[in-house]
This record gives structure tokens, sequence and C-alpha cells, in this order.
């Protein structure tokens, strides 16, 4: 008896299993159709570009995987449902037309330098657009539009996901803007952006206003500066760390300068003291000393040339190499203010000082 119940309570155990097991288990990622899309214009190039940066993103959700049947356009597909324009409406019919869940299209126009991108996306089991962006633009050459390109992707794909700090040199009171709307004062972190191109600008109480037109990704916090002409604090250094090796660079230089201008020094001196014991207190002499004279008055011109740049040279690589590497090791900002060299060149020595006011 204890055997039967036994087998009966394993073979239920069994047929819950696959109940439980649907529960629990992800959902499948839904198949998206991406049409190809209508353009005007349009580089192949920038349009092969911008199909691999969309698939790789849609990918790249795990939520969404893709599906066969992009050949044709969303004007093609409404024509075969028979509808006239593809709202919501008329796209829900179009399902049996497509081999998916989901459904992208849209369009890329391109005006001189400007490219234009709208993009949709609609789900058939929902009958919702989930996503669209329209008229969103990159204005500038290649090279703008091949940085821009995967932003564009990333705000279809992911929405308003980047941020981007602004630092703001001039008091509190500045106004903020991005992309013509307020957005607030002074220097401050902007979150929940656009991917894409912005257009961020200050604006001080006098009326003076600086732009500065950027890219935006997604997982990026570039930081943009404004500092106005009555600015109280200086924008920040940028990479500090980065000018350690260029100091160390221009120091070694600077030693080597000065080096060689010690040399040119001791040499100038030697050679003083021969054209003394040539001369010898004499009003002229001999012609057969001449050619020696002569030699003398050569190297004492190239030795003094060595002093003057060896010295010169040297004392302002010595100068600039030690700003830079103080500056990397972390002075701070107020710090680095009050930072002040002098340098000082003679005909015989070459000074270098640094002075910190605090």
């Amino acid at each position: 008896m204890k055997r039967w119940f036994s087998g009966i309570f394993a073979m239920m155990m069994c047929s819950a299993l696959p109940q439980a097991y649907a529960q629990d288990a992800p959902d499948a990622p839904a198949e998206v159709v991406v049409l190809r899309f209508a353009n005007s214009e349009v580089d192949q190039a920038v349009m092969d570009r911008f199909y691999t940066e969309l698939h790789d993103a849609l990918e790249a959700t795990e939520e969404m995987t893709l599906a066969p049947g992009g050949e044709v356009t969303i004007d093609d597909l409404v024509m075969m449902g028979g509808c006239s324009t593809p709202d919501a409406a008329c796209l829900a019919g179009l399902q049996d037309f497509v081999a998916g869940e989901r459904l992208v299209y849209g369009s890329i126009q391109r005006s001189e330098d400007v490219h234009m991108f709208s993009m949709y996306l609609f789900d058939f089991k929902t009958g919702e657009f989930l996503q669209r962006i329209e008229e969103k633009t990159l204005r500038g050459d290649d090279a703008w539009v091949a940085r821009g390109l995967p932003a564009v992707v990333e705000h279809f794909v992911w929405g308003e996901s980047a941020e981007v700090q602004v630092e703001v040199g001039g008091g509190a009171d500045v106004e903020v803007r991005l992309d013509g709307e307020a957005v607030g004062q002074g220097s401050q972190t902007l979150k929940d952006v656009a991917p894409g191109e912005a257009v961020i600008s200050a604006r001080s109480e006098d009326g003076e206003q600086l732009i500065e037109r950027v890219i935006l990704r997604r997982g990026e916090n570039p930081a943009v500066y404004f500092t106005f002409e009555n600015a109280i604090d200086e924008a920040p250094a940028v990479a500090s760390s980065g000018s350690l090796l260029p100091g160390v660079g221009l120091a070694a230089l600077g030693v080597a300068g000065v080096v060689v201008g010690v040399v040119g020094q001791s040499q100038l001196g030697g050679l003083e003291a021969d054209a003394e014991a040539l001369v010898a207190g004499r009003s002229a002499i001999s012609p057969g000393q001449v050619s020696r004279a002569e030699e003398l008055q050569s190297q004492m011109d190239r030795a003094h040339t060595m002093r003057v740049i060896g010295f010169s040279a040297g004392g302002l690589a010595l100068a600039a190499g030690g700003y830079l590497i103080v500056r990397a090791l972390g002075a701070a900002d107020d710090e680095r203010d009050g930072l002040s060299w002098d340098v000082g060149v003679n005909a015989d020595s070459v000074g270098a000082s640094v002075r910190l006011d605090f």
C-alpha cells in the first residue's frame, strides 16, 4: 500500500513540475522585424552603418531577437494590408504579413549636412507603439554623423538614458539650457537625457551666452565647461594626471639644457684665460699667433652660445615641467591657483623658483 501511494505521489509531482517551471521561466525574447528604412539622399555607407548599429542594439537588449522579413518598407507593407497610413489600427491588422511579434520601421532624410531620423517600434501583442522618435537630427560632417549614429540608435532602443556634467564658472546664477529648454542654474549633472546630438548653453545675468554642441552616449558622462569673463572660479583642469609624463619629460629636458649651459660657461672661462695669456697685456700679437687668436675667438663664441641657449631653454623647460608635475600629483584647485613661477636667466646662471600663496 505504501509503495502504491508513493507511486501516485511521484506521478503528481512530475505532472506539476512542467507547469511550475513554465511559470518561473523567463519570457522568450520577442522576435522583431526591421523593415527597410525609407531614405532620401543618404549615402549607402551611412545606411549600412545605421542598420548595423540598430541590429546590434536590438539584440543587446536581450528582450528582442531579430526575425527575417525586412526587405520591404513600411509603405510597401501598408499597401499590402490595404491601409492608408501606418497608425496603430492599421499596423495591428498587418501581423499576418510579418514573421515576428514586433515591427521596427522609419525613415532617414538628408538635406545638405543635416540627417533627420524618424523611428518606430510597434508591438503586435499589445497593439501599441513601444517607442518612437521623430525628426531627430545630426548636423555636421561625415565624422560627426558617424559618431552620432550609435547615439541616435541608443535613444530609440533605450530611451532617455544619457547624462552630462555641466560645469559653470562665473556664479550660480548662470542659467543652463538643454536644447533650448531651461534645466537649472549653475554647475549640475543632467540625467535621463536623450542620447544623440545636444545643444547645451549657459547665459549669465548680463546677457552673455556660451553654447556647446555635443554628442551624448548611453553609459558615458562627459563634462561641458562654461567660463565667463567675470568668472570667480576657472573651469576644472582636465585630466591632471595626464600631465605627469610630459612634466617629467620637460623637467629632464630642462636639466639637460642647464648642463649644456654649465658646460658652455666652463669652456668660456677656460678660453678667456687662454686669451688673456696669449695677449699678456701686449697691444699687438705676432703674425704667427693670429690664427691661434682667431681660433680662440671662434671657440669663445660657441661656448657663449651654448651658455645662453642652455641656461635659457633649460630654465624655461624646468619651470614648465615642474608646474606640470605639481599639477599631476594632485594639487587642489585653490593650490594650483596660488602657484606662481619665476625664472631668471643671466650671463652666468639660471634660476627657477615656485611660490605657493595660501
